[in-house]
């Protein structure tokens, strides 16, 4: 399950701005894993990957020299995994369906619960004059 609770005013375990992970035994939030009442420290330098600065601040970097060549990921796999993360959420709203979502056409092409109701949860209403600039 992924909720955005980025500018809520309350978020869970006290954090933040962070991404957080729970598994069976425990939660892996930003480079710390908790597991056993234990904190373990997670570094990327130890699975071969360099980190020079965070996310956000590389994507900020990327957006002041306007030059997306240096985002450390492409801004696409950020697309693909907010899919898949407003997905979950939709499949275990529409009650814990098993969901196929089509990239191209960005529509459920088929779902084990309502298909309607599960389509109509990727986008909402906005209230006039507001509107989403890209209808895609």
């Amino acid at each position: 399950m992924y909720e955005m609770r980025l500018w809520t005013k309350y978020g869970m375990h006290g954090f933040g701005n962070d991404t957080v992970f729970y598994g069976t035994d425990g939660w892996l939030e930003g480079n710390t894993a908790h597991v056993g009442g234990k904190k373990i420290q997670v570094k990327a330098e130890d699975y071969g990957i360099e980190r020079t600065e965070g996310i956000f601040e590389n994507f900020i970097t990327a957006v002041r020299n306007d030059d997306p060549s240096m985002l450390n990921s492409p801004i696409v796999t950020g697309g693909v995994l907010s899919n898949l993360c407003c997905l979950g959420n939709i499949g275990t709203r529409v009650g814990n369906a098993a969901l196929t979502y089509d990239g191209e056409s960005q529509k459920i092409v088929s779902s084990s619960k309502d298909l309607d109701k599960a389509n109509a949860m990727l986008t909402k209403n906005y209230r006039k004059p507001y509107t989403l600039a890209y209808n895609g």
